[in-house]
């Protein structure tokens, strides 16, 4: 089956290398060969880069480059050059199934399905883009981008043969949204690593981690790793390791970010002056700090649009074996989450961030050996890369035997 991805997003954005090109990958071996389309731009060198490691994943990718200014023109037309650009591929690539992923691709493909020959249309919701953009943006739920999107939303969700979201809560919301959805469309497909490359490794190879950190084998870690905002809490998260460091005085906060001047200002506000570091590391040596922490905090704003992700943090740390301070309603981390491999804070008032740092002390310090094998289990399970390749196979293929059940007619 050949199958054309469409993205849009911003040229910093990492998501490619690090959740679709090993997941297109392992597709490839299952018979899906997945040609990526992505609509950017920034530097050239970045895409040529990104192509090479597309490359070296059996991955064919091509770049194109879109305006900015003025945004809604701009935006406008972009989606109707990229209409063009996707018609053109199916024909060229004898293409079975469009996988448009998020709302800019979707209105694309919507636009140029009157050029399409018969194909098949897989819908990768991944997010709730308009309201995330209304609730951590400038958008009004009432405005007309909000308005524009949610049509858009709506029809992809009426014409994909199938539709791929993170979340369970998602897929409820789009049942709710549009109630005479076929629920069968649905796929609940959450966002999986190579559970060999995220693990808890050997107790040697953690040490020489906490040795080149300047830390003993003792010393209780808590890690962050991500992007920082405002939606994910960094004055809540400083609260905590400073309540942490309080009964705890070697304790350490280590932050894999690139935002260190937001996660220094976080601390200095909580009256933390010691005991972090904060770097900024390549993909590949994520895996082993992880696993060298004895705990990871992984705090998101529980609006509406959290309701559509799957924290990507939550599964690395898992893998790693590393218990998990998170928060409730955000996915469906509430029903993934058991309390024997994290805690979840019902807000973030002063009585619920104690809690969270007596667990950290009192479960994720005292019972790190016992909560690791625990923790790697529950990854497995719930975010194995191979759990992700089963439900694509599974959505695109279903999409395919729909789309060739169509009336001829409709097509």
């Amino acid at each position: 089956m050949k199958a054309l991805y469409v993205t849009w997003d911003g040229p910093d954005q990492p998501y490619l290398e690090s959740l679709f090109f090993p997941l297109f990958e392992a597709a490839g071996r299952a018979g899906v060969s997945v040609h990526v389309a992505q609509f950017s731009w920034g530097e050239a060198r970045v895409f040529e880069e990104r192509e090479a490691v597309a490359a070296r994943h059996g991955i064919t990718y091509e770049y194109h480059r879109v305006p900015r200014r003025p945004l809604q023109l701009a935006t406008a037309a972009a989606i109707a050059a990229g209409a063009l650009h996707v018609a053109k591929a199916v024909r060229a690539r004898s293409v079975e199934v469009v996988v448009p992923r998020s709302h800019i691709p979707a209105a694309m493909v919507l636009a140029a399905t009157p050029l399409l020959p018969p194909v098949a249309i897989a819908w990768d919701s991944d997010g709730l883009v308009p309201d995330e953009r209304a609730d951590f943006g400038s958008w009004r739920r009432d405005g007309v981008n909000y308005r524009l999107f949610r049509a858009v939303e709506r029809a992809m969700l009426r014409r994909a043969e199938a539709t791929l979201t993170r979340t369970r809560a998602a897929a409820a919301l789009f049942r709710e949204r549009v109630p005479s959805l076929d629920a069968s469309k649905l796929h609940v497909v959450p966002n999986g690593k190579d559970v060999d490359q995220f693990s808890p490794g050997a107790s040697a190879d953690r040490s020489t981690v906490r040795r080149a950190l300047g830390l003993t084998p003792e010393q209780l870690i808590v890690v962050y790793a991500g992007s920082i905002g405002p939606q994910y809490h960094p004055q809540a998260m400083a609260e905590v390791f400073r309540q942490v460091q309080a009964r705890v005085p070697n304790a350490h906060f280590l932050v894999l970010t690139g935002a260190a001047d937001a996660v220094r200002g976080a601390l200095r506000e909580a009256g933390v002056d010691r005991g972090f570091t904060i770097r900024r590391v390549p993909p590949g040596d994520v895996p082993g700090l992880l696993a060298a922490a004895d705990v990871g905090l992984a705090f998101r704003e529980p609006a509406l649009s959290m309701r559509g992700v799957c924290p990507i943090k939550v599964a690395e740390y898992l893998l790693c074996g590393v218990p998990v301070v998170a928060n409730t309603g955000v996915g469906d981390l509430d029903a993934q989450l058991s309390a024997d491999v994290a805690h979840l804070c019902p807000d973030f008032n002063a009585a619920s961030l104690r809690a969270a740092a007596d667990f950290v002390v009192d479960s994720a310090r005292a019972r790190r050996d016992e909560l690791r094998s625990a923790c790697r289990a529950a990854g497995v399970r719930e975010y194995s890369l191979v759990r992700s390749v089963d439900g694509y196979v599974s959505a695109l293929t279903g999409a395919v035997d729909r789309a060739r059940q169509r009336p001829r007619s409709d097509s």
